[in-house]
């Protein structure tokens, strides 16, 4: 992991520049050996962050530039833009944990973000939080395709909390796989609600959710996630190319474009904690949280809005089950 102790965001214009800049050159770059994907962020150098921005370079292997081809090295720079050269393996997506934390990892009688959460039959992985479903302006719980979906069928099934592995017996359904979505830009679920069990707009740790807002480079953001908690880092890269394998070690890679990467202490984002809100300081939400490193201290997460626009769902407009019962019974009463 690099480090950097300047946590200031980069200017926004200069930021969109460089990503225009990726993206006319994206096609000749990836042509490259061993060229994984590209991304825009932190220039890195001895393992440390500096506050110059660059058109990153993902990697399986970095070859010492004299012992390359000429037609084979890289630009230095490009449209003035520096270009630096990173090596980084496949990421891991971030479901079947066995260590959790406890007291994420519990039943819940009122539903919140950052609990654990699953779906009978799949995975564990983190209920991210509630929003709401544009059409219907319910409450609905978000967290990632791959903890509420498998590679057979997602067009339905129960949702349960604590999850199966956390359970103990105690697991109860709360909901059904509402709508989900995998491509190259998200990864991500909703789960409606039956009635078992109130959700709060809230996660656990972090307080009360607030609105989406757009990731930026430098910002420091926190998560609240299933096995390891509430942690902190910063934001490294805002338009990320991720290739992500299973959890069980097997060979197949998907590969995700436009993702936010960060970085926090060792552990910040461990297997579990997929679905977990990437949020900012204010409470804003930023992300949705779906792989991480081996080692724990580098996460990626699909940017909030292209996750809102897949879903159809929103963070703002709708009507909790709580608000409803509310509002029934004052109509009753």
């Amino acid at each position: 992991m690099a480090t950097r102790s300047e946590r200031r965001p980069f200017d926004k214009r200069a930021v969109e520049r460089a990503k225009a800049i990726k993206a006319r050159h994206a096609a000749a770059l990836r042509r490259y050996p061993n060229v994984r994907g590209l991304g825009v962020g932190f220039k890195v150098k001895g393992g440390k962050r500096l506050p110059t921005l660059a058109l990153r370079v993902y990697v399986t292997v970095k070859v010492p530039r004299q012992q390359l081809r000429p037609s084979d090295r890289l630009p230095r720079e490009i449209e003035g833009l520096p270009v630096d050269v990173i090596v980084r393996e496949p990421r891991v997506r971030l479901f079947d944990p066995y260590h959790p934390s406890p007291t994420h990892a519990m039943r819940y009688g009122t539903l919140l973000g950052g609990i654990t959460i699953g779906v009978l039959g799949r995975g564990t992985g983190t209920l991210g939080g509630s929003v709401f479903e544009s059409r219907s302006l319910m409450d609905v719980i978000l967290t990632n395709w791959h903890v509420a979906c498998d590679e057979v069928n997602c067009s339905s099934g129960t949702a349960l909390q604590p999850s199966e592995r956390d359970g103990d017996g105690q697991e109860r359904p709360v909901g059904r796989v509402l709508r989900s979505v995998l491509n190259a830009r998200v990864d991500c679920a909703i789960l409606g609600l039956n009635g078992a069990a109130f959700l709060e707009r809230t996660v656990l740790d972090a307080g009360p959710l607030g609105r989406p807002e757009q990731a930026e480079l430098g910002m420091a953001v926190r998560k609240s996630g299933r096995t390891s908690g509430l942690t902190t880092g910063t934001i490294t890269d805002v338009d990320a190319d991720v290739d992500v394998r299973n959890a069980s070690g097997d060979s197949d890679v998907f590969h995700h474009e436009g993702q936010i990467d960060f970085e926090g202490d060792g552990g910040m984002v461990q297997r579990g904690d997929s679905g977990s809100l990437l949020l900012n300081a204010s409470g804003n939400v930023v992300g949705l949280v779906f792989a991480g490193n081996d080692d724990g201290d580098e996460g990626s997460a699909c940017h909030i809005q292209e996750v809102m626009n897949a879903l159809g769902i929103n963070l703002t407009t709708g009507m909790t089950q709580q608000d409803l019962v509310a509002a029934v019974a004052a109509l009753l009463g």
